[in-house]
């Protein structure tokens, strides 16, 4: 008997510890799963926030770019308005200057395409383009102005076009040596007929530079030029009578002006199709 109790002691004993041993995996399995699942909630909450995030930086970068177009547009209207504005001006400009150029022009009636101008002008073109057709530019482009037939006739009526007008008078140019008591060493004029008479003294403004530099005296450079104006005594300007050109060298710069000046008449007609008076 005594060992049936004990058996039974034994298996009531073993059955109490296993539900004892269950019931703590079932609280911790239980705690487990909580655990999981708050991580799980965190992630997914985490993820949302994210989302979130960014559609709102899209949102922000689709209104950037929508802000971007509008504002080109705006500049590319405004420089649409300033070049239109330009061109108005200049156009109302162009059409200022035309109207004061006909204003100075007196016309007679007109008698086979001539239209008589009065003026201060000498050298003006008779055959007008609102008149005729055949105007100087036409007769320009057919080389009328060169040859040899029609040169006498284009000078009268489009000399101003062909380039044909006649060379101003040169204009007088009054020196030292038209006055009636001639030059000083600096080439002002003399005020009486004696050596030096109302001439300005001879003496170097800055004497210790004078004499350093007074072997660059006769040089071509702005150092020389810099001498012979501020120390005449040290290089002797006062004591060099004014030479007159020789006829020589006058012809050689009289041809050469004649030349420098045909080839100014030449460039002019290739870029205006005509030779501008007074110039």
């Amino acid at each position: 008997m005594q060992l049936v109790r004990y058996i039974l002691g034994v298996v009531l004993l073993s059955l109490f510890l296993t539900q004892v041993s269950l019931a703590q995996k079932r609280n911790e399995f239980k705690k487990r799963v909580k655990k999981i699942s708050r991580k799980v909630k965190g992630k997914l909450d985490s993820s949302v926030s994210e989302n979130g995030d960014v559609e709102e930086t899209e949102e922000e970068l689709e209104r950037q770019i929508l802000e971007g177009r509008v504002e080109n547009q705006q500049k590319k209207k405004a420089k649409k308005v300033k070049k239109s504005k330009a061109f108005m001006k200049k156009k109302a400009l162009k059409k200022k200057k035309l109207q004061k150029k006909k204003q100075k022009e007196v016309e007679v009636p007109k008698r086979r395409g001539f239209v008589r101008k009065t003026g201060s002008q000498e050298c003006v073109d008779k055959l007008e383009s609102e008149v005729s057709t055949f105007n100087c530019t036409f007769f320009l482009k057919l080389r009328f102005c060169e040859h040899e037939d029609y040169k006498e006739r284009m000078k009268d009526v489009c000399a101003k076009t062909c380039g044909l007008c006649p060379a101003p008078a040169q204009p007088i140019i009054r020196t030292c040596e038209s006055s009636k008591f001639g030059c000083c060493w600096d080439n002002s004029d003399a005020t009486g007929p004696g050596q030096g008479e109302g001439c300005p003294d001879c003496v170097n403004d800055h004497p210790h530079l004078c004499q350093q530099f007074r072997a660059n005296c006769n040089d071509m450079t702005d150092t020389g030029i810099w001498l012979r104006k501020k120390c005449p005594a040290k290089c002797r300007i006062c004591e060099q009578p004014k030479k007159k050109m020789d006829d020589k060298k006058r012809r050689k710069m009289k041809r050469k002006m004649k030349k420098e000046k045909e080839q100014k008449r030449i460039d002019a007609i290739k870029r205006f199709g005509y030779y501008p008076v007074g110039r």
